[in-house]
């Protein structure tokens, strides 16, 4: 999704500093999360439906459907709020390493000899122009428990807020962006949450 951006207007983010100032925009108080961000006075609207969010929740979706046997009442709504837990999370992560230079793209032209390059499902890749845009990313940091537990927690504390009818919009807005539409610390109170993830809570 990062690479595709990237891809879709070089020009604006030919450089690390161009980079950086795009992740730290919508890193901002949780602005990626938002379909209508562009408010000045923060009344932002359209929580947890972003293009970004919606296709990175899609992908996940798309890979997991059918996978595994949900059995229990209620359970399969409970796996979509974590997958759109993990999805604000994962997402939240590559706009760090872009905001921190740790995500880099290596852009090489997509024709070689007249033939065109393939591109393999399981690379970060984009295509525009002719050129092809390949997502470096440094080792320094892995999208692990330790680094990313904590915000998926505090993103998963916000998403069981959720009424149970907009969550199933949120599904169904996630659905035309898949290929085939087919021991965690508990937190009971305002007062266990940091202020970045306590406006999440007022779903909207």
């Amino acid at each position: 999704m990062i690479t595709s951006i990237m891809a879709s207007n070089p020009a604006s983010f030919s450089t690390y500093e161009q980079r950086s100032r795009f992740a730290k925009y919508y890193l901002y108080k949780n602005r990626f999360l938002f379909k209508n961000d562009s408010s000045k006075d923060k009344k932002w609207t359209g929580m947890w439906q972003s293009r970004s969010i919606l296709q990175t929740f899609a992908a996940h979706l798309d890979y997991t459907r059918g996978c595994v046997p949900v059995e229990a009442p209620g359970c399969e709504e409970q796996l979509s709020r974590i997958a759109l837990a993990l999805s604000a999370a994962a997402a939240k992560r590559a706009l760090h390493l872009l905001s921190t230079g740790e995500m880099s793209f290596e852009v090489t032209t997509a024709v070689a000899k007249g033939k065109r390059k393939v591109m393999r499902k399981s690379e970060a890749q984009a295509l525009n122009n002719d050129l092809l845009w390949k997502v470096i990313i440094s080792n320094n940091e892995d999208f692990s428990e330790s680094l990313w537990g904590y915000d998926s927690r505090m993103f998963l504390n916000a998403i069981n807020r959720i009424p149970a009818e907009n969550m199933l919009d949120i599904v169904k807005s996630a659905e035309p962006f898949m290929a085939t539409a087919t021991g965690h610390v508990e937190i009971n109170s305002v007062e266990d949450m940091d202020e970045e993830y306590v406006d999440l809570l007022d779903f909207r």
